[in-house]
């Protein structure tokens, strides 16, 4: 009762502070303080993938021409009836097979790619592989896929963020995409198919 007592008589002050108004104060410092600080730049954690939906669309038409460094394009589609946040993977606008689509991101990697483009982000995906397993081998555990085939390429994330862009995420987007990426390592089983499946 003597500190209460104190804080609302404080006569450096010259002035009655009740409860109320010190917290609020106290607030207010605290938001300030938070103002001059300069968060740390979000990145987009780094995820290796396979084409969804691939049998659906044009991947295997073009799959011959999917060499490592081929860089292919993102964009959502919140309008897919089937997933809000379903991103497609595209033939690049330039070469004689412009903006075919390949199939999309797989829906346990997509949240946060959609989230970026949502943004104004341009993200890339980059073929670094072909996943040419044979049966009975694992695959690898930071894998994000739904279904695949023998030959189908193996993808990663490429962020190419405007300035602009890289101001403008919320503050806890990098701990959320990071997140996503630890709970999505160490999945998936081999299967027996030729066509794997994730169980």
């Amino acid at each position: 009762m003597r500190y209460r007592a104190a804080v609302e008589n404080d006569p450096a002050l010259g002035l009655r502070l009740g409860r109320r108004e010190v917290l609020a104060f106290g607030f207010a410092a605290a938001l300030a303080a938070v103002g001059t600080c300069r968060l740390p730049t979000p990145q987009l954690a780094p995820m290796r993938f396979a084409i969804a939906g691939g049998f659906y669309h044009g991947l295997r038409r073009v799959r011959a021409l999917l060499t490592p460094g081929t860089q292919l394009e993102l964009r959502a589609e919140p309008s897919t009836p089937y997933d809000a946040n379903a991103v497609a993977v595209l033939m690049p606008a330039a070469g004689p097979h412009a903006g075919l689509k390949l199939g999309y991101l797989p829906r346990r990697g997509n949240r946060e790619a959609a989230l970026w483009l949502a943004r104004g982000a341009v993200l890339r995906a980059e073929v670094v592989g072909t996943l040419g397993l044979r049966r009975g081998e694992t695959i690898p555990d930071d894998l994000v896929f739904t279904s695949y085939s023998y030959g189908d390429p193996l993808l990663r994330l490429v962020e190419v963020l405007p300035a602009s862009v890289r101001g403008s995420m919320p503050a806890g987007a990098d701990a959320a995409v990071l997140g996503t990426a630890r709970r999505l390592a160490g999945r998936g089983r081999v299967d027996a198919s030729p066509e794997r499946r994730q169980r």
